[in-house]
């Protein structure tokens, strides 16, 4: 949403994606209003993601292990659109 709100605002300010600024969101979110231009993202697996972390919850519930940081790099794609 706030690369939606970035693009917005450059809007009123008179500016123009992808002219004067690109813009790349995050998480596939699409709108049925390509406003100002179709949004450029970054799409990860919603479904994967919650997999993954319902499975280090788990593991944190049912050990008496106690865990630190966990760093985990889960597939991206970009989806090129009007945007950039």
């Amino acid at each position: 949403m706030i690369a939606w709100e970035t693009m917005y605002t450059l809007n009123e300010y008179g500016k123009q994606v992808p002219r004067d600024a690109a813009i790349v969101g995050f998480d596939n979110i699409q709108s049925k209003w390509a406003f100002p231009a179709p949004l450029t993202t970054v799409s990860t697996s919603k479904s994967k993601m919650s997999l993954r972390a319902l499975d280090i919850l788990l593991k944190r519930i049912n050990s008496s292990v106690e865990y630190g940081y966990i760093k985990d790099i889960l597939d991206t794609q970009i989806v090129v659109r009007g945007s950039t």
